[in-house]
């Protein structure tokens, strides 16, 4: 028998083309095959091509290997003292990235017993507790039960930035937790975790929660805080440990369980700490921290720097390193809130509401412009309204009779800026009484005419007459000026020690008119650092033109530093992320005059604290270190002054109201004697008494060139044996007397001259 042919399908070709039945079997199988062929194309079309688009759209945007190797967060700055101290934050995210090993191990013992304890053994995906959550979560018909693992929920916060409950997420989420496992250590993302998650109260990051919750560094923390900021995580609102303790407690017991039963805990352990509470020490992100308005002007300085250095200060995580002193600032800040209180009381009683006033200050309220304005109330009946409202009227005279000071110490040898009190209270008034508010500093800035005559060549001994003088003036109404002293008192011949010493505004004009010339002291006081708008007028003798605390404490520093002028220095250096230096600044110094003539105006100035109107520094504060200074007081007692320094600090005060219009109504109070130089005696007290501080007890340094000698107080020639009256003087060697006094040659042959009583200026 022939063998029968067959094709590669089998088909038996011989039957088919003899074989009707055959034939008609063979074409009816193939047509069930390829309808069988087609709708299995259609149904792998229909579940095949829908996985590979979620895959495809679930895998786009993700981020790149650049981006998971150089992971970009929002970092805080923080601003430190020159102590060490944080004292400010700029952010906006507060986060601050720190080492693993920065951290306490009970942070990371209690997030591995809680969130991820076979974090060590898998890959970025555990499949033992995926598919136990997966048995819990279908027996208990719930999904109470998470599977993902610390890195994947690294992926969702750092890199996804999502939270949705979806398929795609979660896909996106596993392969991105995958190349994070590739490309970091475990250390690493453990590290970039707790430095990424959100603790509540607006910290993010373990550094941020510890600062914020408790006032301390990560690598402090105990065991029960560890524990209490892990609990918050899940849900920091609810578990928030100042806002709901009992909440929060709860849940930190059972991370304390769950450490006990991953073994970071033992039995005992977690029986004692399980009743104790959680005390925290709450930093909230609106804490303004120490010194605000000195943070403030930092912030404004770094903003310009950072658009041409391309840094941001609020992103970037900044190191910035400033010359403010904590402990300084403290006392500062004490003193200061001490001392207007004490005064506010003083003007509360003393205070003379004129109608006159009232009224404009009524018209410039809300009430009224509301009433007239927008209403169109008639302008009497309502000024009559207002005026009758009791509690209105107590409320305008409050907040309009609120004392402020602005109070600035810097170190007089470098420009350091050691305290900085811009105003009384910043949270309601963030107006800079240091850095921006200009007044008169009346007497205060007499010493920079004095050193223009000095520096001339003038002696201490210099004789000028104490006399009323009437000075043709077109900046005054009528054409002419008649100054007085502060007392109204006139006298004789009156040397510049005594002078200034007296701060008689008399021979302090006369200086003007004849050594020192309006524009020689406008050249000099620009180059002693202030820079506000200075008029060449004669009036300037009296301190007229209008100058900020900062520039007139920054002009006084030349004194003690030996005719330098210090610029004034408030920030060292700016560090990036990794300690690379981005700014960094250095005293810079500039020479205004001699040391002769810097020693000698210190020498005089220190006549005014020792015996003259500072006086009361060493009879009332009790503050002995050798220092000078002078007081300052405006006509109408409206802004009160005093400017002083040791060797190593200088420091300025001012004291007065918001608005002009307001002011003490007697010199007793609103001079500058008892408005504003208790705060800087009780200051520069309280930091020399300070052991902490430690400042040194030094003296002023005498340059070579300054002679000391005794001279006859009446004749100002070298002091003979007989003179009655001797005193030492300093001089340089131009201006020292060379001849002994010729007054008082015998004993008791030649009595002193009788001074000249001092007589009152009719007016």
């Amino acid at each position: 028998m022939a063998e029968q042919e067959h094709d590669q399908h089998g088909l038996d070709k011989d039957r088919y083309f003899n074989d009707p039945d055959y034939r008609r079997k063979v074409q009816k199988f193939r047509e069930w095959e390829l309808w069988f062929r087609r709708v299995l194309i259609i149904v792998s079309l229909l579940i095949v091509v829908p996985i590979v688009l979620l895959l495809s759209f679930s895998l786009t945007d993700l981020p790149s290997l650049e981006e998971l190797e150089n992971p970009r967060q929002e970092l805080a700055t923080n601003v430190y003292s020159y102590d060490g101290e944080v004292i400010h934050r700029f952010f906006n995210t507060n986060r601050r990235r720190i080492t693993l090993a920065e951290m306490s191990p009970h942070v990371v013992n209690a997030l591995l017993a809680s969130e991820d304890r076979r974090f060590y053994d898998h890959w970025g995906f555990d499949v033992v507790r995926f598919f136990k959550a997966m048995y819990v979560n279908l027996s208990t018909l719930s999904f109470s039960e998470g599977a993902s693992t610390i890195t994947q929920q690294l992926s969702r916060t750092l890199f996804l930035k999502s939270q949705e409950q979806t398929i795609t997420r979660k896909i996106r989420e596993l392969y991105t937790a995958i190349h994070i496992e590739v490309t970091y250590t475990k250390n690493e993302i453990l590290e970039m975790y707790l430095n990424q998650v959100y603790f509540g109260s607006g910290a993010y990051g373990i550094q941020a929660a510890a600062q914020t919750y408790f006032n301390k560094n990560a690598r402090d923390l105990t065991v029960l805080e560890a524990a209490a900021l892990i609990g918050a995580l899940p849900a920091p609102n609810t578990f928030n440990p100042v806002n709901r303790p009992e909440k929060s407690q709860e849940r930190r017991n059972l991370i304390l369980l769950n450490m006990v039963d991953a073994g970071y805990l033992t039995a005992d352990d977690y029986r004692k700490l399980k009743t104790e509470p959680t005390l925290t020490d709450f930093r909230p992100i609106t804490d303004l921290g120490q010194a605000p308005y000195f943070t403030e002007q930092v912030r404004q300085y770094l903003q310009n720097e950072g658009e041409g250095r391309g840094f941001n200060l609020y992103n970037d995580g900044l190191s910035v390193f400033t010359t403010i002193d904590t402990r300084m600032q403290t006392i500062a800040d004490q003193v200061v809130k001490g001392h207007l209180d004490s005064i506010q009381v003083h003007f509360n009683q003393t205070m003379v509401w004129e109608d006159d006033l009232m009224r404009v200050l009524i018209k410039e309220t809300t009430p009224y412009m509301n009433a007239t304005q927008i209403r169109g109330e008639d302008t009497t009946r309502v000024m009559n309204r207002l005026k009758k409202n009791k509690a209105f009227i107590d409320s305008l005279k409050a907040a309009k009779s609120v004392l402020q000071a602005g109070f600035v110490v810097m170190d007089p040898r470098t420009g350091m800026v050691k305290a900085y009190v811009g105003g009384r209270d910043f949270n309601t008034v963030k107006f800079d009484h240091v850095a921006l508010a200009r007044r008169q500093p009346g007497s205060s800035f007499k010493p920079i005419i004095y050193s223009v005559v000095i520096d001339k060549g003038y002696p201490p001994t210099y004789e000028v007459l104490n006399q009323p003088i009437t000075i043709e003036d077109e900046t005054v109404k009528g054409g002419w000026w008649t100054p007085k002293n502060s007392e109204g008192e006139f006298g004789g011949m009156t040397t510049l020690r005594e002078a200034l010493r007296k701060s008689l505004n008399l021979i302090t004009i006369r200086l003007v008119l004849d050594i020192a010339k309006p524009s020689e002291v406008v050249q000099v006081a620009r180059r002693m650092g202030i820079t506000s708008k200075l008029w060449a007028v004669n009036s300037i003798a009296l301190g007229s033109s209008e100058v900020t605390v900062m520039e007139l404490t920054s002009a006084y520093s030349t004194f003690p530093n030996e005719g330098l002028h210090a610029e004034p220095l408030m920030v060292m250096r700016v560090e990036d992320i990794n300690g690379n230096i981005l700014l960094e600044n250095s005293p810079q110094n500039q020479e205004v005059f001699s040391k002769e003539t810097a020693y000698i105006v210190n020498n005089m100035l220190q006549t005014v604290i020792n015996r003259g109107t500072g006086a009361g520094i060493r009879a009332r504060f009790g503050f002995f270190q050798p220092a000078g200074g002078k007081t300052g007081t405006t006509n109408d007692h409206g802004d009160a002054w005093f400017v002083g320094y040791t060797s190593d600090l200088v420091a300025g005060v001012w004291v007065g109201f918001s608005d002009r219009r307001i002011h003490f109504q007697t010199m007793e109070h609103g001079q500058g004697a008892r408005a504003a130089m208790p705060i800087w005696a009780k200051f520069m007290k309280d930091v020399y008494d300070n052991r902490d501080i430690g400042m040194p007890s030094s003296t002023f340094r005498k340059p070579n060139g300054i002679y000391e000698m005794m001279v006859c107080s009446e004749s100002k020639k070298i002091a003979g044996s007989f003179c009655p009256e001797p005193y030492q003087e300093v001089f340089t060697k131009l201006n020292a007397p060379t001849e002994t006094c010729t007054v008082h040659t015998e004993a008791g042959t030649v009595k002193p001259e009788e001074k000249p009583k001092k007589k009152k200026i009719g007016f």
